[in-house]
């Protein structure tokens, strides 16, 4: 039973695995410097520190979405 279990987890992380990386696209966006440009160095205390971002949408309707700031503490009522 302890076998099924572990592995059970087992697959159910590499399918979330296989998903993450599957639905994330990575971009270089930052464009190449020109002949004669300076490129900023980087902060030794920052390693190998990355930036993030996400960006998504909430698709709950009007009434949800008061609800939900009503219970969170620091919300805007409105």
């Amino acid at each position: 039973m302890l076998l099924l279990t572990v592995g059970t987890c087992a697959a159910y992380l590499a399918f979330l695995n296989h998903t993450v990386t599957t639905n994330v696209k990575h971009e270089a966006l930052l464009p190449t410097p020109s002949a004669g440009e300076s490129v900023p160095a980087r902060v030794p205390a920052a390693k190998d520190a990355q930036n993030i971002l996400l960006i998504g949408s909430d698709s709950r309707g009007s009434v949800a979405k008061r609800t939900l700031r009503r219970h969170r503490p620091g919300a805007l009522h409105q």
